[in-house]
């Protein structure tokens, strides 16, 4: 029975206990017709905190040393909403990384959108990072540019008093250097925003970037679909080859090959002197014992990233949703994007970064949700839905919703899922009450349960 849980919401964010901590979002703006909207918790039950927001202006020329900061309260046990947050927090306008610091703990969020005529908003999560685990070494999987449908960014953060100087290289299609390698120095606490990777000689249309760096930095790359502008954020992830002293356990806790949903996977091999072999499991939906499940054996070549589109059916021969369990002997990155594709070819989509069972939590908190409920006043939008993988015996969660008034609707869901389950999407959402009306509003799902699961929210159009 594996003893950890592991909570996602397009990515993961953990609740631990408190210690100073010093929070960077890559990017957001408040520009044309793109906005990003934040969100901060508390996660304390006994006391208030303050937080210092920096708003990081672009330029890798640009030392951000003497931004001067705003000082804002995070009562206890709540999340704060800055909608548009450049213009309502920071009163500004334009592009920029925005930097958090407070001597107690605190989880962020944001989601930089764009909103069509019609209102629709197409957008990327973007989870705070923690300048403790900014990398000098790392790797940005997932990424494609070209054929015309797709253009690649990336985008990188200095969280450092001193310049780093950071160098770049772009791998194509067939895992070859696509160019030359390129070298940039970033000013003390410096931005850069989003900056197209472009190699017109090369295929691109599966790519990943790798960058070192003599400071420890926080790097993202972000792919958008030309055809509606939806974006993909990818978090990069630690290039690093070292041999383990026990298998790795890795879980991307949601997929499918279902109507005009698909999941592409990415599987990377960080060692550049050995091919590795890794052991996939596809997790079927549903409360059952899935530790009987067979495992499809996967090699990945030396540095390298191995693609998988619409991995349900091209690794398992299968349909429908499930979990994916990969595990090796050697260290490797795993990542997939689940997508819708349009009549006219267009997709929307999410990313899903592989999480290691040894990073699974007991306790840990997914913000930024949002949810309006049918046949209330307002238009039913959004709508919420939480899924787990649970690698125990027993669960039992409680998910809380804010909304107004300041009522808290809590549920309480006892799955009991047994070994390995991969449990589908549920709806949440706000019921109408007699002689309420319920407003629009952001939400957090508390999680406590007797025995681990993976648990995730997600984010969608109505």
């Amino acid at each position: 029975m594996r003893q950890r849980l592991l909570l996602i919401c397009a990515i993961a964010v953990f609740a631990t206990s408190a210690f100073a901590k010093d929070v960077y979002l890559s990017i957001g703006g408040s520009i044309n017709n793109f906005r990003t909207d934040t969100r901060i918790f508390n996660s304390s039950s006994t006391k208030d905190i303050q937080i210092q927001a920096s708003l990081l202006p672009l330029g890798k020329d640009s030392n951000n040393s003497n931004v001067q900061p705003k000082t804002i309260t995070v009562p206890k046990r709540s999340m704060v909403e800055y909608d548009d947050v450049v213009s309502s927090l920071f009163g500004a306008t334009g592009l920029g990384g925005i930097r958090l610091s407070s001597s107690d703990d605190f989880v962020a969020t944001h989601r930089v959108y764009s909103t069509a005529a019609d209102g629709s908003t197409n957008g990327q999560f973007v989870a705070g990072v923690d300048s403790a685990n900014a990398l000098m070494k790392g790797v940005i999987t997932q990424m494609k540019s070209n054929p015309a449908p797709f253009r690649t960014n990336r985008g990188i953060v200095n969280p450092n008093s001193v310049p780093a100087n950071v160098t770049w290289q772009v791998y194509d299609r067939n895992n070859n250097p696509a160019g030359q390698p390129f070298t940039e120095t970033l000013a003390p606490f410096a931005v850069v925003g989003p900056t197209a990777v472009s190699v017109p000689s090369a295929n691109l249309t599966d790519m990943w970037l790798s960058f070192s760096s003599d400071q420890a930095v926080i790097a993202y790359g972000s792919v958008i679909d030309n055809l509606n502008s939806a974006g993909t954020y990818v978090a990069a992830a630690a290039d690093d080859a070292t041999p383990l002293t026990s298998p790795r356990d890795i879980y991307l806790s949601i997929g499918g090959s279902i109507n005009n949903f698909r999941t592409d996977t990415r599987i990377f091999n960080p060692s550049s002197t050995k091919d590795i072999q890794i052991q996939a499991y596809l997790l079927p939906i549903g409360n059952v014992d899935n530790s009987g499940v067979q495992p499809k054996t996967i090699t990945v070549a030396k540095r390298s990233m191995a693609v998988y589109d619409d991995v349900v059916s091209s690794l398992f021969g299968a349909t429908g949703l499930g979990g994916i369990r990969l595990t090796s002997s050697d260290n490797f990155i795993a990542t997939q994007r689940v997508y819708s594709t349009a009549a006219d070819g267009s997709t929307n989509g999410q990313f899903v970064a592989g999480v290691d069972e040894a990073t699974a939590m007991k306790n840990g908190v997914v913000v930024q949700m949002k949810a309006n409920g049918a046949g209330a006043y307002v238009p039913d939008e959004y709508r919420c839905a939480q899924s787990e993988q649970n690698s125990g015996e027993r669960d039992l969660a409680h998910l809380r919703q804010k909304q107004q008034p300041r009522r808290p609707a809590v549920q309480s869901v006892d799955a009991a899922p047994r070994s390995d389950p991969a449990v589908g999407h549920d709806l949440i959402r706000a019921r109408k009450r007699q002689h309420r009306r319920l407003e629009r509003h952001v939400g957090h799902l508390f999680v406590r349960p007797a025995d681990p699961c993976v648990r995730f929210g997600d984010r969608q159009p109505q």
